[in-house]
């Protein structure tokens, strides 16, 4: 009897060993570590390019906003009638920036200040009161909404009479103010003269301008020939981060956030204003 010939059968073939297959799933996952964090930081560079845009495009038509209102005031002539009036907003203090430095100049600092203003317009012959002013995220916050104002009336008087109250901080007047952007950590406006001169602090009274400690006004037929306005805007992120922290922990973590800000500075020439 010939003895059978032995066919070797499927399941005498040599299969992956299991150091194999967990050599084989450890690289499958370090590879999709990989890609994933690739496609996040993707994702990241995409969603802040997007947000800078969109701060970008909504600081551009702020200031826009802003300058084509300026340039239009108009002195009411008129003695003790305040024809542009800023102070430094009453709810929130200077709020100082940490910015890179060196050993020549260790610890630079960025101030960001709140401005309020308000200014009288002329149109053939009704006067017009109109204002901006910032509105903190909470009591004391160094970061708000900015609001405009603006009176809707052919009385000449009633302009006149909102100046007064809102300088003297009267509440029994109600304005409603119109949002124009969020996020607004710095909002200066500072008078200059004709020649390119910041105006500075004067007592004398004949005169019609006056500026100490950040409140100025101009009376009579005085105006500043030019203002300069700088506006500054956290990013919408920075600003969410911000709000979900409170007290030194929210001041320390925004006070490291320099660099989100955008700054947006202009001077304008005031049209009316003598040259």
């Amino acid at each position: 009897m010939q003895p059978s010939k032995f066919i070797p059968s499927s399941r005498a073939r040599r299969a992956f060993s299991l150091i194999e297959l967990l050599t084989a799933v450890s690289i499958m996952t370090v590879i999709i570590i990989a890609l994933y964090a690739m496609f996040d930081h993707t994702q990241k560079a995409l969603r802040g390019s997007v947000s800078q845009t969109d701060v970008l495009e909504s600081g551009r038509a702020a200031m826009e906003l802003i300058k084509r209102d300026l340039e239009q005031m108009s002195a009411a002539r008129g003695a003790g009638v305040p024809n542009f009036y800023a102070q430094l907003n009453t709810n929130t203090a200077p709020f100082y920036q940490s910015l890179p430095g060196d050993a020549s100049f260790p610890n630079p600092q960025r101030t960001n200040r709140l401005h309020d203003f308000l200014f009288l317009t002329k149109f053939n012959n009704n006067w017009t009161a109109s204002g901006y002013k910032v509105f903190p995220i909470q009591s004391g916050s160094p970061v708000g909404s900015l609001g405009r104002f603006t009176t809707n009336t052919v009385a000449s008087a009633v302009p006149f009479r909102i100046m007064a109250k809102l300088i003297n901080r009267d509440s029994s007047e109600v304005i409603n103010y119109q949002p124009v952007i969020d996020g607004v950590v710095s909002l200066t406006i500072l008078p200059y003269d004709r020649n390119g001169n910041l105006m500075v602090a004067t007592n004398s009274p004949l005169t019609y301008r006056y500026f100490a400690n950040g409140t100025y006004y101009f009376l009579s037929n005085s105006l500043p020939p030019y203002v300069e306005v700088e506006l500054g805007i956290l990013e919408p992120y920075v600003v969410n981060q911000y709000k979900a922290m409170s007290g030194s922990v929210a001041a320390n973590f925004l006070a490291r956030q320099a660099g989100k800000v955008h700054l947006f500075r202009e001077r304008i020439p005031i049209r009316t204003a003598s040259r």
